[in-house]
């Protein structure tokens, strides 16, 4: 192996994963062996710092919650369930009547032939006015 460790084969290196040929080359570069060397002094040395910290007693008591806080916090979520459920049942109310709201023949047929007329779809007919046609010459 002629390249040294890439990052994948050192944490491979790291997990117990050694192959004969990364084997063969930590034990003849002296360069990758000193940057396993390292990589393995930080995690000793982070493991301890954990060990340490959780061995230690608490800095301070922990401070008790109070139900008043939560008391609010219950209230403030039931009147927002309430708002979406009134607002959802208006919304719904709303767009049911305006579905249910009779038009008349004239009206509808009126729709139909303007729509029939139309040589172009409503959404490209501000093309149209960028392209001469023979009425406009």
């Amino acid at each position: 192996m002629k390249a040294h460790l890439s990052s994948e084969q050192v944490s491979e290196w790291m997990l117990g994963e050694r192959g004969p040929a990364i084997r063969q080359h930590v034990q003849d570069c002296l360069q990758c062996r000193a940057e396993l060397d390292r990589f393995e002094a930080a995690l000793t040395q982070f493991r301890g710092a954990v060990h340490q910290w959780s061995d230690a007693p608490p800095a301070a008591p922990p401070v008790p919650i109070t139900s008043r806080p939560r008391r609010f916090a219950w209230a403030f979520a039931a009147v927002l369930v309430v708002l979406l459920a009134c607002l959802s049942v208006s919304y719904i109310k709303y767009h049911q009547a305006a579905a249910l709201e009779p038009v008349s023949d004239a009206t509808l047929l009126s729709q139909v032939r303007a729509e029939v007329s139309r040589t172009v779809p409503s959404a490209m007919e501000p093309l149209t006015r960028l392209i001469p046609s023979a009425e406009n010459q």
